[in-house]
């Protein structure tokens, strides 16, 4: 008896008529974005309030032209990160070093006490590691699927869906979280409002990483 090949092989349908893996990349790009808009929505804010308020003091055309440039070397690092994956460590283990980093950044943001060190440190470990898992996990996306796979677009839509979420909640959650904590009297509770905002940003993008399929896992 032949073996079975790729063409007469069962096709993984467990999520929503697409492979399983998928269910992995939609969760990792959800938390990605929703932690990365999550911060973004009140990283102005955050700079330029005074210190009476938890913030940074930063002069605010300062901070607007430091939020501007952080935007810019989110997009730039991806050159980097794809250099990385294809020369270095492969999509799959970019994807997982790069939600790592970005957990490791969100926790920096989030210790409170930190003052403009840690905002630098963290902002440059996100920089670094989006770079690593935007850039290649649409690749593994791909890569679950065979070239005649007419689910392909199906799962690409899935997969934007995920993307699109979590840019949507991420700002509502966390200026909810915010205003919540920093509407009280007690300074202590001002200052460490944002700090609180940040830590509900999930980053469990690295962890469903750590989960994510290889390309016979269809």
């Amino acid at each position: 008896m032949s073996a079975p090949t790729a063409e007469s092989a069962p096709r993984d349908t467990r999520f929503f008529g697409q492979p399983l893996g998928l269910a992995t990349l939609f969760s990792t790009e959800f938390w990605e974005r929703f932690s990365y808009y999550g911060m973004k929505a009140i990283l102005l804010f955050y700079m330029y309030y005074e210190t009476t308020q938890g913030g940074l003091a930063i002069p605010k055309a300062t901070a607007a032209a430091l939020v501007s440039i952080y935007g810019a070397m989110i997009y730039m690092s991806q050159v980097l990160g794809g250099w990385v994956a294809d020369r270095l460590l492969g999509n799959q283990r970019s994807v997982l070093t790069g939600g790592v980093i970005i957990m490791l950044g969100h926790i920096t943001l989030s210790i409170p006490g930190g003052g403009q060190p840690a905002l630098y440190i963290a902002l440059l470990l996100i920089i670094i590691g989006t770079g690593l898992l935007k850039t290649n996990v649409s690749k593994v996306v791909g890569d679950l699927y065979d070239k005649k796979d007419q689910r392909r677009d199906a799962g690409f839509s899935i997969f934007y869906i995920g993307i699109n979420a979590g840019a949507f909640l991420a700002p509502l959650v966390s200026a909810r979280c915010t205003a919540r904590r920093i509407s009280t009297s007690a300074s202590s509770a001002r200052r460490s409002g944002w700090h609180w905002a940040w830590s509900r940003t999930p980053s469990a993008d690295a962890c469903w990483a750590a989960r994510a399929p290889t390309r016979s896992a269809r």
